[in-house]
């Protein structure tokens, strides 16, 4: 949905779509949220399969996620993300993005990402072991998948290109 916002094709596609969304949100008071997921790949899909320049594909999705229509479910640090042109890319403003918002740091091997907000660049083993100590083990020495961390101590990892 979010791509046909954006490009306005197929034409009947994009007018269901705004036809749906106007009348949801405007008739029907709900509100319509799209998550980092989905504006990462909407901003991936346009550049491929339509040859929307990177700058183009976030002009255009600034544009409609303030259109009243769809909103970014994160908010107003979204629109930093899309509005920011130097490095690092998008998606990795909207990866450390998701983890601030969980309370998370991220922990990866670039040093462009490095340099956002609660990013870091090398693993300190002595943070991580701290972190792992304060999760609910379950016997293997590892936080199992239902493990929650206290907010602010948890750690995410980000994918390294």
């Amino acid at each position: 949905m979010l791509v046909r916002l954006l490009t306005g094709e197929p034409a009947a596609d994009f007018e269901y779509c705004v036809s749906r969304l106007t009348h949801l949100v405007r008739d029907g008071g709900a509100e319509v949220f799209a998550s980092n997921q989905v504006i990462g790949e909407a901003y991936v899909a346009v550049q491929h399969h339509d040859g929307v320049s990177k700058t183009d594909a976030r002009a255009g999705l600034l544009d409609v996620l303030r259109s009243g229509l769809v909103a970014p479910l994160n908010g107003r640090s979204v629109f930093a993300a899309l509005e920011a042109s130097d490095s690092p890319g998008l998606f990795d403003r909207l990866i450390a993005n998701d983890y601030d918002r969980a309370g998370l740091e991220v922990l990866n091997l670039d040093k462009k990402m490095a340099g956002l907000p609660r990013a870091r660049r090398t693993w300190d083993e002595d943070h991580v072991a701290a972190v792992y100590k304060r999760a609910t083990l379950r016997g293997s020495g590892l936080p199992s998948k239902t493990t929650s961390f206290e907010e602010g101590t948890g750690v995410g990892v980000a994918c390294e290109h």
